[in-house]
């Protein structure tokens, strides 16, 4: 999201600053009523009172890998079945933020959780871990098409991964500041997609 948004504030309102706060998914309510954050995007799922939220976009993760990897046993297409993905080790970013702990998750539904070799923090690494090992990296579809527009990796849909809503969420006591309303109205024209 950051590029995006950075470069829609850098032409509309150069005079604005943006800061990239990382808030445990479990601590994103209390930081909008503190005021700590103003807003934050993410797999979230707002049941706090006060909180607002407004959906962006489904997302589901994808594996990328190197433009040499193959699955084993081999198939027919860019989708990963169980049985391939069961012979295949994962590197999955984990950060403490808004999504944090989905795709652990969506692997241990699969019984796949011992097949994460890799936790990096931040997806910085990325590209390289998929360009130079044998490993899958486990990442969200809009982050896998963004990269393969710049690095050369192949990219895999994972049969049966499931679908996560991506929420745009503030406080309800900045419902009215104009600053606020202004920044959500850009968020949702640059990232709202059916």
């Amino acid at each position: 999201f950051l590029p995006s948004l950075a470069s829609a504030l850098r032409q509309e309102a150069p005079q604005a600053s943006l800061s990239n706060v990382s808030v445990d998914a479990s601590q994103v309510a209390a930081a909008l009523e503190s005021r700590d954050i103003d807003m934050a995007i993410g797999i979230l799922k707002p049941q706090h009172r006060g909180v607002r939220s407004q959906l962006l976009f489904k997302e589901r993760y994808m594996a990328i890998s190197s433009k040499d990897w193959s699955p084993t046993p081999r198939g027919r297409g860019r989708t990963l079945s169980p049985a391939q993905l069961a012979q295949a080790n994962f590197v999955v970013v984990s950060p403490t933020a808004t999504f944090h702990g989905s795709v652990e998750k969506m692997l241990a539904g699969m019984k796949l959780q011992d097949r994460i070799l890799v936790r990096p923090r931040h997806f910085g690494a990325i590209a390289e871990l998929a360009q130079n090992t044998d490993l899958l990296c486990i990442v969200p579809e809009m982050y896998a098409r963004e990269l393969s527009q710049r690095v050369q990796l192949q990219m895999w849909t994972i049969e049966d991964a499931p679908v996560y809503e991506v929420n745009l969420v503030w406080h309800s006591s900045t419902e009215q500041d104009s600053d606020q309303q202004w920044m959500r109205g850009v968020i949702e024209r640059l990232f709202t997609r059916n």
